[in-house]
């Protein structure tokens, strides 16, 4: 157990300036901290694509109201193709996940609680997930980060090989929500009591694992 005192808040991305900080915190990792993207193409310091506008964020502060993670949600049926289906390990072939949703542009920008704010996010996401009536999430991740996602009982299937893309070695997967929710009833009680209970603030006094 974590004994050290914390408080973080998450919510869905509600105001223009919350959704421009995350805009510029997207800048500085992809932009100048992994340079995965071209700094130059982005000269308002923030990184936006063609997806935001439809996009679903969602945010978490410290104390202090500071962003300190971010995510969004893309879900299947408001765009034509989703992110993910460029990646060059499917050779051009469009996999078909009814029900699903692309997660990206997942950031922690603190150490500090990194573990709790990984873990409230994914509530979060979990949550709002239900609500919108998903099945799935596919992700790009480097495998280093999905083998992570298990300290979090997050149990993400790989769809294909790790291949170059965007200046790292990534990989598709999928995440089967009902599946994790059996999972979780059976093996671990802590965690599905954890992903029911309100998402908006993760204290220190919540019994859960770090």
């Amino acid at each position: 157990m974590n004994s050290q005192n914390f408080t973080l808040y998450f919510k869905p991305v509600e105001t223009e300036k919350e959704l421009r900080s995350c805009y510029n915190i997207r800048y500085k990792v992809y932009c100048e901290e992994k340079r995965w993207l071209n700094a130059s193409g982005y000269p308002s310091g923030e990184e936006t694509d063609e997806y935001d506008e439809k996009a679903l964020h969602y945010i978490a502060m410290d104390e202090d109201f500071k962003i300190v993670g971010l995510m969004r949600i893309l879900r299947a049926i408001d765009f034509e193709r989703l992110p993910y289906t460029f990646h060059p390990s499917f050779r051009g072939e469009i996999p078909d996940i009814p029900k699903s949703a692309e997660l990206s542009r997942f950031i922690v920008t603190s150490q500090k609680n990194r573990n709790q704010v990984i873990k409230g996010l994914f509530r979060t996401i979990y949550q709002n997930s239900k609500m919108l009536g998903l099945d799935r999430w596919v992700i790009l991740v480097e495998p280093s980060l999905l083998r992570y996602f298990t300290r979090f009982y997050y149990f993400c299937d790989p769809m294909a090989t790790p291949t170059m893309y965007f200046g790292a070695f990534t990989l598709p997967a999928v995440c089967d929500i009902p599946k994790h929710e059996k999972i979780w009833k059976v093996k671990y009680p802590e965690n599905y009591e954890f992903n029911r209970e309100d998402y908006m603030m993760y204290t220190n006094t919540e019994k859960i694992l770090s």
